[in-house]
């Protein structure tokens, strides 16, 4: 939504004629120029039906026949956002303007870029969510062909970049947290009593996160794109099922297959292992978000993936092996005691 004011100028030489004698100027109603003077149609095109609500308007003539139209209007334009670098994203907020009577062969807009003609009021964007960047507007005109359709456009362009104060506040400050509490599951000691509260803990934490996915997911429209956000989500989500993995194949070591040395260790391992592949990750996709960063999103993404799969599927594929390497050990011990006491008188 905007609050905009336009300024239409143009010559016609026949308005002299409706000013007084001592007159070199007058200011028309919107009724009055309507009526007397001819007028070139010019309105917003892309906005959205009945959200259109005219403040003012009023035209002034001159005796040498130069005619000003300002007209102030609170309007909701229709532009589609690209939310790719959601949300890290920019955007171009366009305000089309075009005769809605008049082709192309019979009026022409075109812009004016002499010096404070236009631009953005100071303080237009303050509390909103976006902000203008450098340089905030630019005012152009083109010609529209579509079909038989034939138009001259102008166009203001404004363009902003989200901040992004409210999503570290909001989504990743509390996703930082719960995945460090995550981590807590290691340092649960062993015994008994603690493999509930072990594993609950590693659920509930990836639980509250995707609470915190579906909350931020909402702000967005249906259809959009897969973006910096949804990488982040994913990402953070996998490294957090790598911590009930890891946890559970510890439980299992220790509980189960008796191998607890190799349980302990890879516990104590896992108390460096994940956080360094998660830090590697979640910096690698926060260090490229937006449109300003080295790496694009599609390239994030698989490379994001290789660091995560590599570093946790080659601790996991070598704890397996070593898992085996334990469980052969502890039978050779056990049929060595059995050989052992079958031995004895």
């Amino acid at each position: 939504m905007i609050d905009v004011i336009m300024t239409l100028k143009w010559t016609d030489k026949r308005v002299a004629r409706l000013l007084p004698d001592g007159m070199d100027s007058m200011t028309l109603s919107d009724k009055e120029s309507q009526i007397k003077i001819w007028l070139p149609g010019v309105e917003i095109t892309n906005r959205d039906i009945r959200k259109n609500e005219l403040i003012s308007t009023s035209v002034l003539i001159t005796r040498e026949g130069e005619v000003t139209k300002v007209e102030r209007a609170n309007v909701v334009c229709k532009q589609k956002y690209d939310l790719t670098g959601f949300p890290f994203d920019e955007q171009t907020l366009m305000t089309k303007i075009a005769s809605t009577k008049y082709m192309l062969s019979e009026v022409v807009l075109e812009a004016d870029t002499s010096d404070g003609v236009s631009g953005l009021r100071e303080g237009l964007f303050k509390g909103e969510i976006y902000q203008p960047r450098d340089p905030a507007f630019e005012t152009s005109t083109f010609e529209d062909v579509d079909g038989a359709l034939k138009k001259s456009r102008g166009v203001l362009n404004i363009r902003v970049a989200r901040l992004p104060d409210k999503y570290w506040q909001q989504h990743l400050v509390p996703s930082f947290l719960v995945i460090a509490i995550s981590w807590g599951v290691f340092y649960f000691p062993y015994i008994g009593p603690f493999i509930t509260p072990r594993l609950a803990l590693s659920i509930l934490a990836l639980l509250s996160f995707t609470n915190l996915d579906l909350k931020m997911s909402a702000q967005l429209p249906d259809g959009a794109p897969y973006n910096w956000n949804d990488l982040f989500n994913s990402s953070v989500q996998m490294c957090m099922f790598s911590t009930i993995i890891l946890n559970i194949f510890t439980e299992v070591c220790f509980h189960q297959l008796k191998v607890e040395d190799l349980a302990k260790a890879v516990n104590h391992e896992c108390k460096i292992i994940l956080p360094f592949a998660s830090v590697c990750t979640l910096s690698l996709i926060l260090g490229n978000a937006g449109e300003h960063g080295a790496l694009s999103l599609e390239t994030a993404n698989i490379i994001s993936k290789i660091i995560l799969f590599g570093v946790i599927g080659s601790y996991m594929a070598y704890t397996a092996h070593r898992c085996n390497v334990g469980i052969a050990a502890q039978r050779r011990k056990e049929v060595a005691a059995a050989a052992a006491a079958k031995a004895l008188p």
